[in-house]
């Protein structure tokens, strides 16, 4: 038998697939240990010896059998100046949940690799159960260097909490904490004792507008203007203002209709339906009030219109307004 044929053969027998398992495997995460390093799925790439590794594919299919194929490929760059020898050895899949070693398949030989060259090794084992339901972790020896990737994400309870403020016009109205590489979350209207906010548009300190599915790693400062609750559009041809709907209702349930800069103002078409209306503030601009307003607003108290009685009869409007609710002459919305 060549010495060829003797050293492959040895790569050969260690392709053999296991769906038994060792019940007492060796624990690969000893963070104290520097030639042992552990990481998530989720987190960058690191450097052993002089090769840059990043996890390629991670997947699990079915076999058609009560069997599973499971993948893991490496991707290992020389980021030396120099060719450098690569030796790669003792590849296992562990499952954490069932404390259970798996044997793993691979074909590699240990070669020297140009500088800036990335080489790709590919992983094989037999499971009973995806990697999807349980948690596994893969580990390996590079240059005599342990390397283990539990496969899957950082738990919650291990990440970091990163500061997230929010300013409305130069004023911190809100703070909290996500944590790092978890998305920001739907957090867009604030009230505190001494001011009502509403803001529906955040951007960064670059001016990028930013929404709630930004994933977050680094503190940061988000800004926004204070708006109207009502969503308008203004005219201006004729400078009329449309209120169009309802963005939000304040606590006290207060709504108020801002005046014109230089026309009417008029309520489309069941702008206004909010059951959590209180009180609505009318300018003395107000000409037309359309159909379908007022209908669900079962908590209407009081409209207060900023002109007299005859200027509200003159008012053309479409809506009924609920027996309940009282109408106020001559009061605007700062007199309260």
């Amino acid at each position: 038998m060549t010495n060829f044929y003797k050293k492959s053969l040895l790569f050969v027998l260690p392709l053999l697939f296991s769906c038994g398992g060792n019940p007492n495997p060796s624990n690969n995460s000893n963070e104290s240990d520097s030639s042992k390093t552990t990481f998530y799925l989720d987190e960058p790439k690191t450097t052993l010896s002089d090769f840059e590794v990043d996890i390629g594919n991670v997947y699990s299919s079915n076999l058609m059998s009560e069997n599973y194929r499971f993948s893991v490929s490496l991707k290992l760059k020389n980021i030396s100046t120099e060719k450098q020898r690569l030796s790669i050895d003792s590849p296992k899949l562990i499952n954490e949940d069932a404390n259970t070693e798996y044997t793993v398949s691979y074909l590699f030989f240990d070669k020297d690799v140009d500088s800036l060259i990335t080489e790709t090794v590919s992983f094989e084992s037999r499971i009973p159960t995806s990697s999807e339901e349980e948690r596994y972790m893969f580990s390996v020896s590079i240059n005599k260097l342990e390397y283990s990737v539990h496969l899957y994400e950082t738990p919650d309870e291990l990440r970091e909490d990163i500061p997230v403020t929010y300013m409305i016009d130069e004023e911190e109205v809100y703070k909290t904490s996500v944590k790092r590489g978890r998305q920001i979350g739907d957090l867009y209207v604030y009230e505190n004792p001494n001011h009502i906010y509403y803001c529906d548009t955040w951007k960064d300190v670059d001016g990028t507008e930013v929404t709630n599915t930004k994933v977050i790693n680094e503190e940061i400062v988000l800004y926004g203007s204070d708006k109207s609750a009502l969503k308008t559009k203004y005219e201006p041809g004729d400078g009329s203002l449309w209120v169009q709907g309802v963005n939000h209702v304040y606590s006290d349930g207060v709504i108020y209709v801002d005046n014109s800069p230089n026309g009417p103002v008029y309520i489309s078409n069941y702008a206004i339906t909010d059951p959590a209306i209180t009180k609505i503030y009318f300018p003395k601009k107000l000409k037309r009030i359309y159909i379908g307003n007022f209908d669900k607003c079962t908590n209407l108290d009081a409209i207060y219109f900023e002109g007299s009685e005859s200027e509200w009869n003159s008012i053309e409007n479409s809506s009924t307004i609920p027996s309940k609710t009282k109408i106020v002459f001559g009061t605007s919305f700062e007199q309260h």
